[in-house]
């Protein structure tokens, strides 16, 4: 039943799914069992395991375990039939508001920090003090630092996700610093924003629904190509309108573009 998910989670930046399995006997088997003698005893208390059940793990970052296993998690209740269709005899609707995000992360390949939603999302109010106090190179506070973000989940889909904005001048310059950009490449990019600031914007707020996965719940569909009028190919065609389609010199010479034609 666990073959293919060693693929799935290397999807998502993990190097694969080990697997281990509880004997009769109460024992590890198969798998990576050996290397787990050290901990066997807190894995079954932690987990309640008990005799038949199977152990999953991914082992990397946090970020890359917390994205991949959240995903596995997903594949696993399906393949298992835990999870039925919403309408259904018996399919619930279960709703859930994640809050609580952490506002940056960093990039691990160039270990620069990054907005964990976008640079506009403001910190939790009790936090705003200390992060535009904090030193940008104190990892451990700004790791720390919670954003006034929101998602809204239905039946393990993320269906709407917002924040609360950015209204102070002082925390919008420090996410800015922290992202890298100096006062300069701030203002020539962001002038009109930290200007406007300036001038004592109310605190606001906003969130945004997908529709399209909303209509995927409510016909028990997932794939979101089933419910999107013009779906794409993986490869960005529109089979219906025939898009991408060709364009004239004209119309190159409008966007200032020029074509490269092979020779025949």
């Amino acid at each position: 039943m666990t073959d293919g998910y060693n693929e799935f989670v290397r999807g998502f930046g993990a190097g694969g799914c080990a697997v281990v399995k509880v004997n009769a006997a109460g024992e590890f088997e198969t798998g990576i069992a050996k290397f787990l003698a050290s901990v066997k005893d807190e894995l079954k208390s932690v987990l309640k395991l008990a005799p038949g059940d199977t152990v999953l793990f991914v082992a990397d970052t946090y970020s890359v375990c917390t994205k991949a296993l959240g995903e596995l998690r997903q594949v696993v209740a399906r393949d298992m039939g835990l999870v039925p269709k919403p309408g259904s005899e018996g399919g619930p609707w279960n709703f859930l508001i994640v809050i609580d995000f952490p506002m940056f992360e960093k990039d691990k390949e160039t270990g620069r920090w990054v907005a964990m939603h976008h640079p506009f999302t403001a910190p939790n109010d009790d936090q705003a003090e200390a992060f535009v106090a904090a030193d940008v190179n104190d990892e451990v506070t700004i790791e720390g630092i919670v954003s006034a973000g929101y998602d809204i989940v239905l039946n393990g889909q993320e269906i709407a996700g917002g924040s609360v904005r950015i209204h102070d001048p002082r925390v919008q310059s420090k996410v800015f610093t922290l992202l890298g950009l100096t006062p300069e490449q701030a203002k020539e990019k962001f002038s009109f924003l930290l200007e406007a600031l300036q001038f004592g914007a109310p605190p606001h707020a906003g969130i945004a629904f997908g529709l399209d996965r909303l209509v995927m719940n409510f016909l028990g569909t997932s794939n979101i190509r089933d419910v999107i009028a013009f779906p794409k190919t993986q490869i960005g065609q529109d089979l219906m309108t025939g898009a991408p389609g060709p364009v004239t010199d004209e119309q190159l010479k409008d966007v200032h573009a020029t074509a490269i034609r092979p020779k025949v």
